[in-house]
């Protein structure tokens, strides 16, 4: 047996969770970035065990799967290491830059197909949220973190050990037994958090009474750009029963590929004038839907940029005064299905 040593240098951390830390560091062989994830050993009952994510990402070889270089312990760590993507996370990406329609299935489809792909090989990856989701070099999504990963056994389940509550399927408070519906879920709740910002997803208490009932998420709260077709199939995936859901990922990809509204408006919030912007991109001018509290009104406001001259002016068909936020969102509502309806 050869023994060799591997250093590296940490630079900065990344993030810092219950189980594990992940940070960027300097491979002093290679001249190199990379991330490092670092597990205590005491989060293992048998030493068997150190290595089995790094195993699993070694062997779910994938585009969709975020792949893993090698793997070390020293003293009372474990340390994985993977490629370094400047990009992050879909977390970190859609907190920085809220996603159109059409990114929001583009990067679905993406780390979906990941999750479909260890499912054919009996694998549930049981922590599927968008801070497990890397966006890599070429604009591609991948799945990631297979710390809490579990085969399934000869009934199509496995017996999990820990699930974090804001992703936590409802069965988990009746079972100890997690399927691919579980990992479902868990993608619906990632769409959820994909199409709404995370503003307004944590804003809402994952409480057992409300993930049990089906109040968490809040399937009634969607931002007015989001399409009733995509909105049907996240409910679908939350649905409370697992045999409600998809019966497979492949399913939720196909219904997801199948949307085609409203795909390329996207929102934003400006934090100085307390704004939010509603925008789309035309063939001939850019159009944008403000709606902001004037008094105590909410009103809503249409601006229009030609793309030739690049003159703005305002768009008042999409101008429009109400009493509360939520009347006022109906009417963006309103307004972009009339949009598209035009095109």
């Amino acid at each position: 047996m050869i023994q060799a040593n591997i250093t590296f240098e940490e630079t900065n951390e990344i993030r810092k969770g219950p189980l594990s830390r992940v940070f960027l560091a300097k491979d002093l062989q290679l001249d190199a970035e990379i991330v490092v994830k670092e597990i205590k050993k005491t989060d293992f009952s048998n030493p068997d065990e150190y290595f089995t994510e790094a195993r699993i990402l070694y062997s779910m070889k994938h585009p969709n799967i975020a792949e893993i270089q090698y793997a070390c312990e020293k003293n009372q760590f474990i340390y994985l290491s993977m490629p370094y993507y400047p990009d992050g996370s879909l977390e970190k990406l859609y907190n920085k830059r809220p996603f159109s329609v059409r990114e929001i299935i583009k990067y679905s489809l993406d780390f979906l197909k990941g999750l479909h792909f260890i499912h054919t090989k009996g694998l549930l990856h049981l922590d599927v949220k968008p801070g497990n989701v890397l966006i890599n070099s070429s604009g591609v999504a991948m799945l990631t973190d297979f710390g809490l990963s579990k085969f399934v056994n000869n009934f199509d389940v496995a017996e999990y050990d820990k699930v974090y509550q804001t992703h936590r399927y409802p069965e988990s408070f009746i079972t100890n037994y997690a399927s691919k519906q579980s990992d479902i879920y868990q993608a619906g709740v990632t769409l959820y958090r994909m199409c709404n910002g995370d503003p307004l997803f944590k804003k809402q208490q994952a409480t057992q009474t409300g993930i049990q009932s089906g109040k968490y998420p809040d399937r009634n709260v969607f931002l007015p750009h989001i399409p009733q077709s995509l909105i049907k199939v996240i409910k679908k995936a939350l649905n409370v029963n697992p045999t409600d859901r998809h019966d497979s990922v492949l399913e939720l990809m196909n219904e997801l590929s199948k949307i085609d509204k409203n795909l390329d408006w996207r929102y934003n919030f400006d934090v100085t004038t307390r704004t939010n912007v509603w925008s789309v991109e035309g063939p001939t001018s850019f159009k944008s839907i403000q709606l902001f509290n004037d008094n105590g009104t909410w009103k809503t406001v249409g601006k229009q940029t030609s793309k030739s001259s690049k003159q703005t002016k305002n768009f008042t068909r999409w101008n429009s005064q109400h009493n509360s936020f939520s009347e006022a969102e109906k009417q963006i509502k309103a307004f972009i299905a009339q949009y598209e309806r035009q095109l």
